[in-house]
């Protein structure tokens, strides 16, 4: 009888182990789809403010958008520097890539005003 127990223990494992495999494959696969999904929205924030013109571009997110303009930052940044980017699991760890990014490129900036 133990053995029996010991056994369907086992298939219940070996069964939850595939689902559990599945299932994290599937929330990878959504993770990296939500950064392509922000980049193509940032694309698109960023073709809609060279429309409108810059100085218009905050009335027309507020007015049509239920983002805040740092939230369309963030997007647009992720756009910008897509090609500088790893395709990251998740959009908090491509925001820090960027904020590293830019990070070097001001140092960068600041080293060759220095040297003029």
């Amino acid at each position: 009888m133990e053995n029996c127990s010991r056994k369907t223990a086992m298939n219940v494992i070996q069964d939850r182990t595939a689902e559990i495999k599945k299932e994290i494959a599937a929330l990878h696969s959504t993770l990296k789809m939500s950064v392509q999904k922000a980049i193509r929205i940032g694309q698109l924030l960023t073709e809609q403010k060279e429309f409108v013109g810059h100085g218009l571009f905050l009335n027309w997110l507020d007015a049509n958008l239920d983002i805040s303009d740092k939230t369309a930052e963030k997007y647009m940044k992720l756009f910008h520097h897509h090609g500088k980017i790893e395709l990251s699991t998740n959009l908090h760890d491509a925001y820090k890539q960027i904020e590293t990014i830019e990070a070097q490129e001001k140092q960068s900036k600041e080293e060759r005003d220095r040297r003029m």
